[in-house]
């Protein structure tokens, strides 16, 4: 063990290489069983997408192997510190403040970015002993679920991006319906619904579509009214697909100091006998919501990977409410219901 320590140093020297791995994947380093079950339990999530899917896999990984594993972009060491081996090099990564903070409150979190390679992130929950590191997992657990999730995301982001942006088009959408929006490579526009105020861009392999629209803003924006705006544009504009509501859950969120209002659930054709995923966000303004809705496609394959891609784009979404009077803009309609 002790060479084990100076080994694992050196590799941290130089440049880092980029971290690798299934960004679904987490590896979790643990000598204990239940260490390893409880924090499955509290990280992973259920989808319907329509079939039942889990977001994260989860691969178990002994100390002594973890040099065959260092790239990887998500490592989570967890033992009570000095119980274990694991313990032990929890206890070597740790500052002095760090370990002294565990030692008084009997559980701690730490999060240590880029340790041995590029966009890693190395998770360390610890505590004074067994009882006191499950029932801080336990307590923690919406803390933890949320970590993970924020690394998954912005991985998937990365990599959504990573491919290129059409800078033309993201100038298009500016320019012609004042909206801002980052568009990576194979997305097209669709516009044959422009004057009712509702456009689509679209993508194959597997087919991904992100709508946007506008439309009046009630004074409490609630799942069933959202949901009930979203049905009525699929039912016009994608030849009767509708949200099975049974499926539908969703609320307030924020990402950078910014409130939105979301939805995941499962959209369905019934003439068509098709259905998939769908994420549909919902950012109010002065009297207006605009409506950003994703949606998927992909029949036999994992969709929760491509649903995040769609959310990555969605969140760039901004508004261009200041622009020059100069510029001719064609502005997206609100749309009334009677």
């Amino acid at each position: 063990m002790k060479r084990f320590f100076p080994l694992l140093f050196l590799l941290t020297c130089g440049r880092l290489p980029p971290s690798i791995g299934l960004t679904s994947e987490i590896a979790i380093v643990t000598d204990s069983d239940r260490v390893f079950d409880t924090l499955s339990q509290a990280i992973q999530i259920t989808y319907r997408t329509p079939r039942r899917e889990e977001k994260y896999r989860f691969l178990r990984v002994e100390l002594a192997k973890l040099t065959q594993i260092l790239r990887f972009h998500l490592i989570i060491l967890a033992d009570p510190i000095q119980r274990s081996e694991v313990g032990t090099f929890i206890q070597e990564l740790l500052a002095p403040d760090a370990e002294a903070k565990v030692t008084k409150e009997g559980f701690g979190i730490f999060r240590i970015k880029d340790q041995w390679a590029e966009g890693q992130e190395i998770l360390i929950i610890t505590g004074s002993n067994d009882s006191a590191l499950l029932s801080g997992i336990n307590l923690a657990e919406q803390r933890i679920r949320s970590i993970i999730n924020e690394h998954y995301f912005n991985r998937i982001s990365n990599e959504t991006f990573s491919i290129g942006e059409d800078e033309k088009l993201a100038q298009y959408l500016e320019q012609n319906y004042a909206v801002h929006l980052r568009i990576p490579e194979g997305y097209r526009l669709e516009e044959r619904y422009r004057e009712d105020g509702f456009i689509y861009l679209h993508r194959h392999d597997p087919d991904r579509v992100i709508f946007i629209t506008k439309v009046r803003r009630e004074d409490s924006i609630t799942i069933d009214w959202l949901l009930d705006e979203r049905d009525i544009l699929t039912l016009l504009y994608y030849e009767g697909d509708y949200a099975y509501r049974d499926l539908c859950f969703g609320g307030w969120s924020e990402r950078s100091g910014r409130r939105f209002f979301k939805i995941y659930g499962v959209w369905q054709n019934d003439s068509l006998g098709v259905g998939g995923p769908f994420v549909l966000y919902c950012f109010p303004y002065s009297g207006v919501c605009y409506l950003i809705d994703g949606m998927i496609y992909a029949p036999g394959e994992r969709k929760l990977s491509y649903l995040t891609s769609l959310e990555a784009i969605i969140t760039t979404f901004q508004p261009l409410d200041t622009l020059s009077s100069t510029t001719k803009i064609y502005q997206l309609r609100e749309v009334y219901r009677g």
